[in-house]
């Protein structure tokens, strides 16, 4: 039997689905086969053309379909789906959540199905993407694919590649995934990351931090997204990423990051973290080094955090209300120190240089050859800052610029604090400890400096030697800094 129908209306398949109009196809059925071929039509802005629908046996005791299609999808008909009572609610839900969808998709599969298999096995298609533009709530940002492919002709190799914008972030992405839902994907984007953090991390402040391209490469599968490496530019300098994010309890995170900032504004790193200090302190901050950071193991939020690197702080100013200021009040830092030249100026203390290296032991915070040049004190010292506990102990040492022999003769006791017996090289031992906000302070005088420990690490304990050889290197030339990139490069997660 053969059969030709032009220009049919068909009555939908469900009772609350759309009708397909410009229907057109011939049906022809011999010996217990069905095909129907030839068939185009069209459902609201969507239509099929060069379609075909063959049985090859109605007689068999698994009833099998063979389908190919060619189709030019308007995805604003998606739409339609969230109230067709054949797709499920949960579907139907999420279909519901967008907010706008437009865009077409031009379709060209072939597949076939049986009664008792729940999905069709595909043999082999094209879907290519244009225009499409889609806004829903969890995505954070409108979604723009200027265009996309899927190639299904080397199954169960499934190639995909597009690109497009992601609010104001460009990307061009390339990939393949397996039935077996494993998908390797290289990712290039030209990333608005100021957009990108504000959107995902909104407890961030950005300030007025400048970013360059974002670069990355990464490979997801059920485990978890594997980040070969991401480097993005920062200011002068630039961050680079690697490392796994685990979906599962059982694959736990390992992120590793190489850091490489040279006189970025202080104000724009604490703004960033909203820290207590983003009043009471800047400068040039320049700042080397890796951190690792793992799964926290119980004992703190940054109980998996390590590290290692080197900051520098240049030009830059502490409010009278810091925590070094708080450390020098006991020898009254309104004294003129130099003719002329107040040790504060408009209620901050002005330096030339802080620099420091530190450690970073689960969450534990080592603070090296700690050092401040200023032209009213000088400063050197080392301690431990436990993030998790936020409780703090350093061991500082003191230079008072332009103290003259008269004004330790009249100050007997501060005198010998500072210089001990014989008052040549003027310096005053402090202990601190306590919290950022809340510090205590002591004096040390110069013979019990060494008996007092970090209690953290033991060769860390800051002897008065140690101290007064730091702050006598002050004036030698800087050697050149650590590179910490080779250590990143080795690394591996």
């Amino acid at each position: 039997m053969n059969l030709v129908a032009r220009n049919c209306v068909s009555k939908p398949v469900y009772k609350d689905g759309p009708q397909i109009q410009k229907m057109f196809f011939t049906l022809t059925m011999k010996n217990g086969r069905v095909s129907v071929t030839n068939l185009s039509g069209q459902v609201e802005q969507s239509a099929f053309q060069n379609s075909s629908l063959v049985i090859p046996s109605i007689y068999a005791d698994t009833i099998r379909y063979q389908v190919q299609t060619e189709a030019k999808l308007s995805l604003a008909d998606v739409m339609l789906l969230s109230n067709l009572s054949a797709i499920p609610a949960a579907v139907q839900k999420e279909i519901r959540k967008i907010k706008t969808i437009d865009g077409t998709a031009d379709i060209k599969v072939a597949f076939e199905c049986e009664m008792e298999r729940k999905l069709p096995e595909i043999l082999n298609g094209l879907i290519t993407l244009q225009s499409i533009r889609l806004i829903h709530p969890d995505l954070r940002l409108p979604l723009l694919i200027s265009d996309a492919r899927i190639a299904l002709d080397v199954l169960p190799l499934a190639r995909f590649d597009g690109k497009g914008y992601w609010g104001k972030s460009e990307f061009q992405v390339t990939g393949s995934s397996t039935s077996g839902g494993e998908i390797s994907t290289r990712l290039t984007t030209r990333a608005n990351v100021k957009e990108l953090i504000e959107t995902s991390f909104p407890q961030i402040s950005i300030g007025n931090w400048t970013y360059g391209q974002l670069n990355a490469e990464a490979a997801v599968n059920e485990s978890g997204v594997s980040l070969q490496q991401a480097e993005v530019g920062i200011g002068k300098g630039y961050l680079l990423f690697k490392g796994f994010q685990g979906f599962r309890s059982n694959h736990p995170m390992h992120w590793i990051n190489y850091t490489h900032i040279v006189d970025e504004p202080a104000e724009n790193l604490l703004q960033m973290v909203k820290s207590e200090l983003l009043n009471q302190f800047n400068g040039s901050v320049s700042l080397e080094g890796v951190l690792w950071l793992e799964a926290s193991n119980g004992l703190g939020r940054f109980s998996g955090l390590n590290g290692r690197g080197k900051l520098t702080i240049d030009n830059g100013w502490i409010q009278e209300s810091g925590l070094l200021l708080k450390i020098l009040d006991p020898i009254r830092m309104d004294r003129t120190i130099k003719s002329g030249e107040p040790v504060i100026r408009n209620g901050r203390l002005y330096f030339n240089r802080i620099e420091g290296d530190f450690e970073i032991e689960k969450g534990k915070l080592l603070i090296l050859n700690l050092t401040l040049q200023s032209h009213a004190i000088n400063a050197a010292g080392a301690g431990t800052l436990d993030l998790n506990q936020d409780q703090l102990q350093l061991k500082i040492g003191i230079q008072l610029s332009g103290i003259v022999d008269t004004l330790i003769s009249k100050l007997p006791l501060i005198g010998h604090m500072l210089a001990g017996k014989d008052k040549t090289f003027p310096v005053l031992y402090l202990d601190v400890v306590g919290t950022l906000s809340k510090p205590e302070i002591k004096f040390i005088p110069p013979d019990d400096l060494g008996q007092s420990a970090l209690g953290y690490v033991e060769r860390l304990v800051f002897t008065q030697e140690r101290i007064r050889n730091a702050l006598l290197s002050l004036k030698d030339p800087r050697p050149a800094p650590k590179d910490y990139r080779p250590e990143f490069d080795r690394m591996t997660y």
